[in-house]
């Protein structure tokens, strides 16, 4: 049931939520819970606050509940929540799956349980910042319906904003045939945090539900489990043999393995297969396989499994041997190379079907197929199948950083093998048939109301939410319109190219030569185009091959690509009579290919004649034109395509063909019941004529314009594809934020040239200020032969906070007893060569957190970027002592007494004096106490004074600022106001009268004044110091766990005020307050809080 459910999902009914990071999965609604049995509503409200903060310096600001996305959820907890690093190391984590359920009802939990996790891909995992996992359960589920496996994938499709191109080609994929993954869109939360729209995937691995294939490694396994069985080994000896089996598999061929100095005879416990299939194969130039060889022509080719068939010489040599025949067969003339005296061809060395419908399926979205991702299988005793087919998200016109994808192009002509397949008739034949058989499927992926409008409504509300975190380039709905768009075009030039045999030829540049004519004699069949059609109890049909040139003497001819003989010609002529059991295809198209040989055995030139079996009526189509009538011969309900006439013209507007009664549109497909005869029709200008006048030569955009009837016609002229270029950038993936516009340098190439700006294309940019990946759009010209558009993209990466900018925070700071935070700073960003200055933003750009800015001495300021900006920036703090308080002095005319009031944090103090304030100060004394007589002085003379507090810490003294008094020295007692050191503003502040410190005595004790408190992590004692109160002779000390002392933790009476209290009531306490009153004091101190050292 399950297995329906996944092919509905990639139909477009049903899509999933994947979370990494809690423990659930679900399909329509995910079911959430976490470790402390949370509800789905409190796990939402975390996963919303979670995903504030991202990767990629997007902010998520909606009220976003997972579990009403309509997808699946997994929910994934990492052990201790430990961040996943490598996508070499695995670390294990909780997993939870559960599908999406129905009114309002929970859906199925697909998995519960235990899982292994780490990183995946190449550019993904290196690149961007959304990255892509894999997932190794504890034993092998099958999930959603999709196989057991114990290997699964979520990837994170990054670059594509629709989410839809992997699925896409699966899609395709398995509707032609081809091998491909199933895939259910997710949503995903890694410990906690919502990462978006996922797609949980199988992982291509052999398996009957994926890579069908002998599996030699879990034969390994089979084998170590017999042997352990029989020879009673232990189930740690067991796995010990099965993993020596796997990474040593020389057994293959000896047929038998030793372990622990015992030999076992493999014959004895398994039937081994032929060693010379049953590996999974990847061609991709990553080359980052333990086995991996190459090609000739530089076709990096891996071994997934058996992963270290290296191990093994002679089965690692004998399926290179392969490889390079197949290489060698796919580059010969004739596409056949001599095989141990037999003349093999390419098609006879691989599953031919799954060569045409892999291409197809790749060619289709114009993917890295050829020499990247591009998956073989070798079967035992016989030949390759390729596939599965995997690995699309940078295709069908994502912008992709790296190039762009063509629409009116065939990439296989530019690829490794593939750029020698589609010169094969046979190869073309039977990829035009695989067209014509899913062209209404293909259709319907871009009509209104089809495949791609029905994936957009499922994953809409996942895939814009997705997009608040990972917006690349266009966001979704943007993407989604241009991938609908691209593949519009994409499949209506195929279906142009694909119009017949012959233009299909001539689009994919097959050698097909006019000089070699293919005809059937005897009059046993219909000739048209080549294309011969015979009835299905037809015995045998007669060919004659004609070549124009004297110096051929003979010809070989293939059937279905394989070769089968070569025949001498006499006037450069000769008839051959093909059984019909040669002609293999009873359904469909035989392909008889002919080449031309001279007398030095030279394969010179080539055609191709097509023999159909069937019974259908015959319908002879004829096309009367002004430069001739052609006629071709169509089955009885079978279509023709309505191409353009040859008296097409520039200066006509052709818009179809019609048989008098009804007029069938341009590249139109007309289903043929009867024999018809068409005419062409053209659009008329106002002034009656066929004949139009163009406002512009070359029109830059795709139509030109009648300067006389405003109609337009399609530019069908020939022009250079722009999306072939290729693009040399100063940096693609390293440029920093400036700040600005950050664009690098961008050279572009066509065919190694390098093109003119504004001359051949212009380049405009968007999305190129904030980090992320910027896209750059480059469009031909046509006035100097280039047209279409390519988008790419390059990244933008965040700027080192201490790189470029400029910091003026205030380094010095005077010490409260509090945490000083720095004031009255900026930080810019300075970029001279943009003549760009921008102040930063807190909270923005940039934080700021603070390590030992309490005491005296060197703080730090620690700025940690944010958003556009990275790294850290210590930037220092220097606390001094703070200003000396009640600095006061008396005089009786021969000496003067200073006093002032103790300083926390300091070490003493220095004490100047001067007589003008002009001249500089003196320093007259360094104390320890709060007083000082200075009686150096003379009688009726005026002195200023001025004291600052020192600290000595750190090998190094730090000094507060001087606070100034004057005093005249006669038998008054006299003082003049303290004052501060000069503010840093231009104003002076008026000096004020300083109180003198002493107080009036009423008869009650003083208010004392907490000063420290403090003690260590997980420590019994508390450290307290305050001021002394006049007249107290003992004080009691209360600690609480609260603010108000509701509930007194420890009281005790002391007598001194600097004390040590040791109590286990505080041990473990991380918050206590304390509070101080001298005995028989009316009021408590102020409650101060204990800072707790780590």
């Amino acid at each position: 049931m399950y297995r329906k459910i996944v092919k509905k999902i990639i139909s477009c009914t049903t899509v999933c939520t994947l979370i990494l990071g809690m423990s659930s999965v679900n399909f329509d609604t995910a079911y959430a819970e976490n470790g402390s049995g949370s509800d789905v509503s409190t796990v939402a409200e975390k996963n919303t606050e979670d995903t504030k903060e991202n990767l990629a310096g997007n902010t998520s600001t909606d009220d976003y509940d997972v579990t009403k996305s309509g997808l699946p959820v997994v929910y994934i907890n990492t052990e201790g929540n430990a961040e996943i690093a490598s996508k070499e190391d695995y670390i294990d984590a909780n997993l939870k799956i559960q599908d999406a359920g129905t009114d309002g009802t929970d859906g199925k939990v697909e998995y519960d349980g235990v899982t292994e996790v780490k990183g995946h891909g190449n550019s993904t995992w290196r690149w961007f910042p959304k990255k892509a996992y894999k997932l190794k359960l504890d034993k092998k589920t099958s999930l959603f319906g999709m196989g057991k496996n114990k290997h699964w994938l979520l990837l994170s499709n990054y670059i594509d904003e629709t989410q839809m191109r992997n699925a896409l080609s699966s899609k395709i994929g398995k509707t032609f045939g081809v091998t491909a993954m199933d895939t259910v869109w997710v949503e995903v939360v890694l410990n906690g945090k919502n990462l978006g729209t996922y797609q949980l995937c199988e992982q291509v691995k052999i398996s009957k539900d994926r890579a069908d294939t002998y599996d030699w490694e879990d034969t390994a396994g089979t084998i170590a489990e017999k042997i352990a069985k029989k020879n009673d080994l232990s189930k740690k000896e067991e796995k010990a043999l099965s993993t020596q089996m796997e990474e040593d598999l020389n057994w293959m061929t000896t047929k038998t393995v030793t372990y622990n100095d015992v030999t076992y005879n493999i014959d004895n416990y398994y039937e081994i297969p032929n060693a010379n299939g049953g590996f999974l194969m990847e061609i991709d130039n990553n080359a980052d396989e333990a086995s991996l060889f190459y090609t000739d022509k530089k076709q990096c080719v891996m071994f997934k499994n058996p992963e270290f068939i290296k191990t093994n010489e002679t089965v690692f040599n004998g399926i290179k041997t392969y490889m390079q025949n197949f290489e060698n067969a796919t580059y010969s003339t004739d596409g056949c190379i001599d095989i141990d005296g037999v003349k093999t061809s390419y098609t006879q060395l691989c599953n031919f079907d799954s060569l045409v419908a892999f291409w197809f399926a790749s060619e289709i979205q114009v993917n890295e197929f050829g020499g990247r991702s591009t998956y073989v299988t070798k079967e035992i005793d016989g030949g390759l199948t390729f596939g599965p087919i995997w690995d699309y998200d940078f295709s069908s016109g994502s912008v992709a950083p790296f190039g762009a994808q063509g629409i009116e192009r065939w990439t296989a002509k530019d690829r490794t093998w593939f750029s020698q397949y589609v010169k094969d008739p046979y190869f073309v034949i039977k990829a035009r048939e695989l067209y014509m058989k899913n062209r209404d499927f293909l259709n319907n992926i871009y009509a209104d109301g089809g495949l791609l409008d029905g994936w957009h409504d499922t994953l809409k509300t996942s895939a814009t939410h997705n997009e608040s975190m990972w917006f690349y380039s266009k966001g979704f709905e943007g993407d989604f319109a241009t991938l609908k768009q691209w593949m519009k075009k994409r499949l209506t030039w195929i279906n142009e190219q694909f119009g017949t045999d012959a233009s299909a030829m001539k689009s994919f540049g097959a050698p097909v030569s006019k000089d070699i004519t293919v005809s059937m004699t005897e009059n046993n069949g219909t000739n048209s185009d080549n294309a011969f059609h015979v009835s299905t109890n037809t015995d045998k049909v007669t060919l004659k091959f004609k070549s124009d040139n004297k110096a051929d003497t003979s010809f070989n001819y293939y059937i279905n690509g394989k070769y089968i003989d070569n025949v001498k010609s006499e006037n450069n002529e000769v008839a051959i009579t093909i059984p019909a059991e040669l002609l293999t295809n009873k359904d469909s198209k035989n392909v008889v290919t002919v080449w031309a040989k001279d007398a030095n055995g030279n394969l010179t030139r080539m055609n191709y004649a097509t023999v159909n079996f069937t019974d259908k009526q015959s319908h002879t189509v004829t096309f009367k034109d002004e430069k001739g009538i052609e006629t071709t011969e169509v089955l009885d309900g079978d279509t023709v395509y309505m191409d353009y006439p040859k008296s097409d013209s520039a200066n006509r507007i052709f818009v179809g063909w019609t048989d008098g009664t009804t007029t069938y549109d341009k590249e139109s497909r007309v289903v043929v019941k009867e024999d018809i005869e068409l005419v062409p029709v053209w659009e008329q200008c106002a002034d009656g004529g066929l004949e139009h006048t163009w406002k512009e030569e070359v029109p830059e955009g795709d139509d030109f314009e009648c300067s006389t009837c405003g109609k337009t016609k399609l530019d069908k002229n020939t022009y250079k594809d722009i999306t072939k270029i290729y693009c040399n950038l100063s940096l693609r993936y390293s440029n920093s934020y400036t700040g600005g516009e950050t664009i690098p340098t961008i050279d572009v190439y066509y065919d190694n040239k390098k093109l003119t700006k504004d001359v051949d294309y212009t380049i405009s940019f968007r999305n190129d200020v904030n980090v992320g990946y910027a896209t750059y759009t480059i469009k031909g010209i046509k006035k100097n032969g280039f047209k279409g558009t390519a988008e790419m993209s390059y990244r933008i990466i965040p700027r080192a906070i201490y790189a470029c900018v400029s910091y003026n925070i205030l380094g010095t700071y005077e010490y409260t007893g509090k945490p000083i935070e720095a004031k009255n700073y900026s930080v810019r960003l300075i970029n001279n060569e943009l003549n760009y200055n921008c102040l930063l933003t807190e909270g923005v750009d940039y934080t700021v957190t603070y390590q030992n800015n309490v005491e005296v001495g060197e703080g730090t300021a620690i700025l940690t970027g944010f958003g556009n900006f990275n790294n850290t920036k210590n930037v220092k703090m220097t606390i001094i002592p703070a200003k000396v308080k009640a600095f006061a002095g008396k005089a009786n005319g021969k000496n003067v007494t200073l006093s002032w009031n103790k300083s926390e944090e300091v070490s003493g103090y220095n004490v100047y004096r001067r007589t003008t304030s002009t001249e500089e100060w003196t320093k007259i004394a360094n104390v320890k106490d709060t007083s000082y007589v200075d009686s150096d002085i003379k009688e009726g003379k005026t002195y200023s004074y001025a004291i600052e507090g020192y600290t000595a810490k750190d090998d190094k003294t730090y000094v507060g600022k001087k606070v100034e008094i004057e005093v005249k020295n006669t038998q008054e007692t006299t003082t003049k106001p303290t004052t501060t050191t000069k503010p840093s503003t231009t104003c002076k502040k008026p000096t004020t009268t300083a109180k003198p410190t002493t107080s009036k005595n009423t008869g009650k004790l003083a208010k004392t004044k907490l000063i420290t408190t403090s003690k260590k992590n997980n420590s019994k004692k508390i450290s307290i110091s305050f001021k002394k109160v006049k007249g107290a002779k003992k004080y009691t000390v209360q600690i609480s766990a609260t603010k108000n002392f509701k509930k007194v933790l420890v009281k005790k009476t002391v007598k001194k005020t600097k004390v040590s209290i040791t109590s286990s009531k505080v041990k473990k306490k991380k918050v206590l307050y304390v509070r101080v009153k001298a005995v028989g004091a009316a009021k408590w101190s102020k409650p101060k809080k204990v800072r707790i050292k780590k």
